[in-house]
């Protein structure tokens, strides 16, 4: 158990969350784990096809087997990523949840217009800078 989950079950701590943390992590944690468990796979592909054709020809089948038995344990690493998204449900199900308004969705909107964290990166929401003015425009 972690220092927080330790903190939040002797309520010593409470996590405030907003709603719309809570909806995104019900509708895609489903998705996480699976693509958790896909993304070992494919990795797992790949460093043995590369093994297989540029490994060393004395130690390639030695190698090959060692990974083919890691593999077959990739079900039990997606397990581990399953206890872990179940552990985060367990700490938001304690959370107390804060309604979406409009003051906040606006202020989150002005903070991508500005760039600024967690918008500071190009793969984080609310779309590119022009839409967010369409959306700014249309309040």
């Amino acid at each position: 158990m972690s220092v927080l989950e330790d903190l939040v079950r002797l309520n010593e701590v409470s996590l405030i969350v907003p709603s719309v943390v809570m909806n995104e992590f019900v509708r895609n944690k489903a998705r996480v784990v699976d693509e958790c468990r896909r993304g070992l796979s494919t990795v797992f592909k790949r460093v043995k096809d590369a093994v297989d054709r540029f490994g060393d020809p004395i130690t390639r089948a030695s190698v090959l087997q060692q990974l083919n038995e890691v593999d077959h344990q990739i079900p039990l690493l997606g397990e581990a990523a399953a206890r872990s998204v179940a552990r985060i449900e367990d700490l938001l199900s304690r959370a107390i949840q804060i309604p979406d308004t409009d003051a906040i969705k606006v202020r989150a909107a002005e903070r991508r217009l500005k760039s600024v964290a967690p918008f500071h990166r190009q793969r984080n929401g609310i779309g590119d800078q022009s839409s967010s003015r369409h959306m700014l425009s249309a309040l």
